[in-house]
């Protein structure tokens, strides 16, 4: 989590993040192993160079894929909050939400909307445990003070 100034905050899961990054790590090294390793084949196939690079090439691909789970996001200051997860990006202003809740047993966190509507956080996971604890107060403390604002007359 960051805060950049007074009311501004960031987002990113942490051991999602460096779990994703260990693992896509480990299959672009093992493809790459592999794909070497296809050359000294003893079952008498023969395989040509694009063979190696297809299959390195697969472990890439893997790997981006597990790149995914480290995308999630959050950023949100007192006009609303970006959410970015797994698969696109939504702005919601803090008019339309309810509430930010962690309900027992969910993974991550939660915007609850006027319309019923739920939107996950993915950025802000139980595993993170304090990281999660100080995201929230974070995201509790922006809707209360846009809450606050919103009610004040405009200056004139």
């Amino acid at each position: 989590m960051r805060h950049t100034g007074r009311v501004s905050l960031t987002v990113r899961p942490h051991r999602v993040r460096r779990y994703a990054r260990i693992a896509a790590t480990a299959v672009v090294v093992a493809s790459a192993l592999v794909a070497v390793l296809l050359k000294r084949s003893v079952t008498g196939v023969h395989l040509e160079v694009t063979d190696q690079l297809g299959v390195f090439g697969v472990g890439v691909f893997v790997a981006a894929g597990i790149m995914l789970v480290a995308r999630p996001r959050l950023d949100a200051d007192e006009r609303g909050v970006r959410v970015r997860n797994l698969l696109g990006d939504r702005t919601v202003p803090w008019d339309v939400v309810r509430a930010v809740e962690f309900r027992d047993g969910w993974p991550w966190a939660s915007l609850d909307l006027l319309d019923d509507e739920v939107i996950n956080l993915m950025a802000v996971q139980a595993m993170d445990g304090d990281h999660a604890v100080a995201a929230m107060a974070g995201l509790r403390d922006l809707l209360t003070r846009s809450r606050c604002h919103g009610a004040d007359p405009a200056p004139g």
